[in-house]
């Protein structure tokens, strides 16, 4: 696969397991987070392992905690 078609799969995931009641962390962060990390990585030379960068922009908030 290529890295379009696994970040479709991760957002289906996060449909289908991802709580939709945290306005914070809806499908436009891991999207902003994803080009955000691309942005880096080039910044930085793009040695960095896209399909690794893909799965930590889209699952490093997949457990959401009470913020109080």
């Amino acid at each position: 696969m290529n890295i379009t078609q696994w970040q479709a799969e991760l957002e289906r995931w996060l449909e289908q397991h991802h709580a939709a009641d945290d306005g914070a962390h809806d499908i436009a962060h891991f999207r902003r987070v994803w080009k955000t990390a691309q942005q880096l990585n080039q910044a930085e030379g793009a040695t960095a392992d896209e399909l690794i960068l893909l799965a930590a922009a889209y699952l490093h908030d997949i457990v959401s905690l009470p913020k109080n």
